[in-house]
């Protein structure tokens, strides 16, 4: 494997430069856990549960450009850079990923053919497209378990992640003002 530049944010610290955000990333998860319980699960007496509102859609922005960050800095452009590379990084992705997301769905399952019994289009297309994370990417909707969106969205980026980060390394002047 070619010798991989340290990224600009991680000269001084190394990997431990990363800790801090790590963190922030655990703070963001509980944020949005929270605001989906208190949105969704909680039972509605404003005697029982905390009445300030939980706004989650921002922490959810948080947490994916903290991981993208992460993911430049353990993924440079050159641990990416050959197919056999890509191959490798999009199976430890899939790996790491999948076994949850699918356990995720089969507790969601039961549910969802209830709820969707009588929708054709939205149990067909969740069957067929959200196994294979795809359900964030149609017009239909994502029924069977919501809050699964944004690992679809992780999956995306995940395919794309190889290809940009080494042609962005190939026009270096344009990203140089990023520093």
């Amino acid at each position: 494997m070619p010798a991989a530049a340290t990224p600009w944010f991680m000269e001084r610290g190394g990997k431990d430069a990363l800790r801090p955000l790590t963190g922030l990333r655990g703070v963001c998860s509980l944020w949005i856990v929270a605001g989906h319980f208190f949105t969704d699960f909680a039972p509605k007496s404003p005697d029982a549960w905390p009445t300030f509102p939980l706004a989650y859609f921002q922490p959810v922005t948080i947490f994916f450009l903290l991981s993208g960050v992460s993911m430049a800095a353990f993924y440079p452009p050159a641990r990416v850079a050959t197919q056999v590379l890509r191959r490798n990084f999009w199976a430890k992705r899939v790996a790491r990923i999948a076994p949850m997301y699918w356990f995720a769905l089969a507790l969601a399952l039961a549910p969802f053919l209830h709820y969707n019994r009588e929708d054709d289009l939205n149990l067909v297309s969740g069957l067929v497209l959200t196994p294979l994370f795809l359900q964030s990417f149609t017009l239909i909707g994502n029924a069977w378990c919501g809050p699964l969106w944004q690992v679809s969205c992780f999956m995306l980026c995940y395919l794309a992640y190889p290809r940009l980060s080494t042609r962005c390394t190939k026009r270096p002047a344009m990203w140089a003002a990023a520093r």
